[in-house]
């Protein structure tokens, strides 16, 4: 079971086939978004879920990355054929699965997708703002033209309670802000 975006997954293993085969019995092929299932995670949406946060009004979603020219320059990265998109796709693509696993289904995209620096067939930045079935809104910037490399989501809710998650490189770190606490001995 691969990890992000199922038709490059499937690019060269049989995937026009597969997809011809499928039907209500199978065969079946599925991905995964890992990021999903990690603690963190999980508590926010447990709390997302139980309205202990108050209704959603706000997210921030910015996975800023760097890649230099030479990354683009191998002759199979940047192309839609074979990465399915760019960094949108392959970058942001986990952090943005976390947004929506937290608010829900998405009701309209309005984004711009952009090449700002890097020679390549896909985008070097995206942003977009996103307006989901609750009435949430967000804004999320995807790049690989940022030398800091951070992913930052941020939530904002009627409760007034906050979430913020920053990964850099391999650490990540949780802010609960007013967050609910847990009770002792809870999960």
């Amino acid at each position: 079971m691969p990890s992000g975006p199922v038709r490059v997954a499937i690019v060269g293993t049989g995937g026009i086939e597969l997809a011809a085969a499928e039907g209500d019995g199978g065969p079946w092929f599925a991905s995964v978004y890992q990021h999903r299932f990690g603690g963190a995670q999980r508590r926010l949406k447990g709390l997302a879920d139980s309205a202990a946060l108050g209704r959603p009004l706000l997210a921030v979603c910015h996975p800023t990355w760097f890649r230099d020219q030479a990354y683009f320059d191998v002759p199979w990265r940047g192309r839609w054929d074979t990465e399915g998109g760019g960094p949108t796709m392959g970058h942001g693509i986990h952090q943005m699965d976390m947004l929506l696993d937290v608010l829900g289904d998405w009701a309209e995209v309005r984004a711009v997708a952009r090449r700002q620096a890097r020679r390549t067939r896909t985008e070097d930045v995206s942003l977009a703002h996103v307006t989901f079935a609750s009435g949430a809104v967000a804004s999320v910037v995807n790049s690989v033209l940022s030398p800091r490399e951070e992913s930052y989501l941020r939530w904002r809710t009627g409760g007034g309670r906050r979430c913020r998650q920053r990964r850099a490189g391999a650490r990540c770190r949780w802010s609960r802000g007013s967050m609910p606490r847990r009770s002792p001995g809870g999960r």
